[in-house]
């Protein structure tokens, strides 16, 4: 894991050092760079998952499909991100558009694999699994999952990005985006070592 941010930060660092020196790759460096980047920036995106995974004791982090689901919220906060960075970038309204598209599928996953993490327990740990998703359904953090994680993080967005093309409504969406997110990756580590250890 440490390896994979460290190589991750060089390939940023790199983007970085381009964009900021106003550097010229040829295509064919630019391609590659984008093909190592893109693998170094999912592994980064999962490597969570894998951590969490070793802690056999914190059941909501054993949950099957996280790795899949960190990889869409990773998604979901680089449309995010990006349309936040649109009016800077100079993009064409073609290139937003299908951004806008990008960010639509990745909420729709990020809402699927949200409803459904009631239904991802690990084999032979359901009972302490329902335990732990009632702290997050009707406990202590339901208001804030249900609130912001759900309904102004996933659902709002959803609602709001097929039906408008104005750039600063998008920006206005990605900003609950990005906090649904947030919250939502809290509650995680939270909810996870919210029930004691036996």
């Amino acid at each position: 894991g440490g390896w994979l941010r460290v190589i991750y930060g060089g390939l940023l660092t790199a983007w970085l050092a381009l964009w900021l020196f106003d550097i010229q790759l040829g295509e064919a460096a630019f391609t590659a760079l984008k093909i190592v980047t893109v693998p170094f920036a999912l592994l980064s995106a999962i490597y969570t998952a894998w951590l969490f995974g070793q802690a056999k004791g914190r059941v909501l982090w054993m949950r099957r499909g996280l790795t899949l689901h960190l990889a869409a919220q990773a998604w979901v906060a680089g449309c995010a991100w990006l349309m936040l960075s649109g009016p800077f970038l100079d993009w064409d309204p073609v290139t937003l558009g299908k951004l806008r598209w990008a960010m639509i599928a990745g909420l729709v996953v990020h809402g699927l694999m949200t409803m459904l993490e009631g239904h991802a327990a690990p084999a032979g740990r359901e009972r302490e699994y329902a335990r732990v998703q009632r702290l997050i359904h009707e406990g202590p953090f339901a208001r804030r999952h249900w609130v912001v994680g759900v309904a102004l993080g996933i659902a709002v967005p959803l609602l709001v990005l097929p039906i408008t093309t104005e750039p600063i409504t998008w920006a206005l969406v990605a900003v609950l985006a990005l906090i649904g997110l947030a919250s939502e990756e809290d509650t995680l580590v939270r909810a996870g070592q919210a029930l004691p250890i036996h």
